[in-house]
């Protein structure tokens, strides 16, 4: 199954220089600031709160992927092991 078009826009249109000022921001942890005093912003609080479920969600579709690619293939190898089996029994009978 394919996965479908992104629906999300751009979020910033910043340049790498300004972008590390943001991540500067971050990193000094101005987003706990946020999440610590939600009262002081509420609507920046509420972004974080949908953005930690969102995070929780790409979470588990890389766990679910993950499990998933490794089941496909085991039953690959399986199916190659099946099919050399096969083979060796052919060619013992011959």
């Amino acid at each position: 199954m394919a996965l479908a078009n992104k629906k999300s826009g751009t979020i910033h249109n910043k340049t790498e220089r300004e972008s590390a000022k943001l991540k500067t921001t971050y990193d000094e942890g101005g987003i706990d600031f946020i999440a610590d005093v939600p009262e002081d912003s509420p609507n920046l609080a509420a972004v974080i709160y949908q953005l930690k479920l969102m995070q929780d969600d790409i979470d588990e579709l890389r766990r679910f992927c993950g499990v998933e690619e490794k089941g496909r293939i085991d039953d690959a190898i399986n199916s190659v092991d099946k099919v050399s089996k096969a083979l060796e029994e052919l060619t013992k009978k011959k």
